[in-house]
């Protein structure tokens, strides 16, 4: 019983797949004339100034709904007067908070005082923001090669 199940299950299969494959290929050369056909419609509406493609049904009602909507922004089909409020709206709060901190006239602040000084007195500048002058700016002149402290050539020395 079994050996006749496997046969039939073989038998069907050899003579599926070949149909299974038939349909497949039947599907594919349609696919590819259809692809052709299109193209050419689509190359001649483009070369005529038209989209390469037609427009869908669901994209001119989307335009229709659009222009409808532009038109009532712009007021141009009808006007519809503003609704009258039937009640009077409810009360609307709005708390500023109050700025105890008022500006100086020039809009800075002065900075914060530093601990042992006064809110009056200057800032102490320190070292490193001091002026500096510019003859310590300058580098100590290099010495040319071949002489010595003494200025003497090291050369005449040697020979």
């Amino acid at each position: 019983m079994k050996f006749l199940k496997n046969f039939a299950l073989g038998l069907l299969t050899a003579v599926l797949l070949p149909l299974l494959f038939a349909g497949l290929l039947v599907f594919a050369v349609y696919g590819l004339i259809l692809y052709l056909v299109e193209a050419c419609f689509g190359l001649v509406r483009f070369f005529s100034g038209r989209p390469f493609f037609k427009k869908l049904r669901e994209d001119e009602l989307v335009e229709k709904i659009k222009k409808r909507e532009i038109e009532e922004l712009t007021g141009e089909e009808k006007e519809t007067p503003a609704p009258v409020p039937e009640k009077e709206p409810a009360p609307q709060n709005v708390y500023v908070q109050q700025n105890f901190y008022q500006a100086p006239p020039g809009g800075a602040y002065p900075p914060p005082p530093m601990m042992g000084q006064s809110a009056g007195d200057p800032l102490p500048i320190p070292p490193y923001q001091r002026a500096v002058e510019p003859s310590t700016l300058l580098a100590p002149p290099l010495e040319a090669e071949g002489q010595t402290e003494e200025g003497e050539n090291q050369e005449e020395d040697e020979g």
